[in-house]
């Protein structure tokens, strides 16, 4: 079997195209992302993962709320979340919440 010819690794983009490397000016390869952010950005991140959890939360509660008051929810997904109200109806309705206790502020950790 002959040996292949010897062929330059980068083709030449003169006789192909007529304008060489310079055609693809400074290109760079954009970074991998990496695995999570550091410094201000992490604490940035934290804050606001924290702030979304909160708001959805809320926005969960007054949904309940307004389903306990006769508003239904419509729109994609609201079967789901009837589904997921009735529920926590159902589990609240067969709930005991057992005898009250009182905590008189000097038994209270706060404040």
């Amino acid at each position: 079997m002959p040996p292949t010819p010897a062929r330059p690794l980068m083709p030449n983009l003169e006789t192909h195209h007529g304008s060489g490397p310079q055609a693809f000016g400074r290109f760079q390869y954009p970074t991998p992302p990496l695995g999570r952010p550091g410094g201000a950005q992490a604490v940035f991140h934290h804050e606001w993962k924290r702030a979304e959890a909160k708001e959805k939360l809320n926005r969960t509660v007054e949904s309940f709320r307004q389903y306990q008051q006769g508003q239904l929810p419509a729109g994609p997904g609201a079967d789901a979340l009837l589904a997921t109200f009735r529920t926590i109806e159902n589990e609240l309705e067969g709930h005991d919440p057992g005898p009250v206790k009182v905590v008189t502020v000097r038994q209270s950790s706060c404040c």
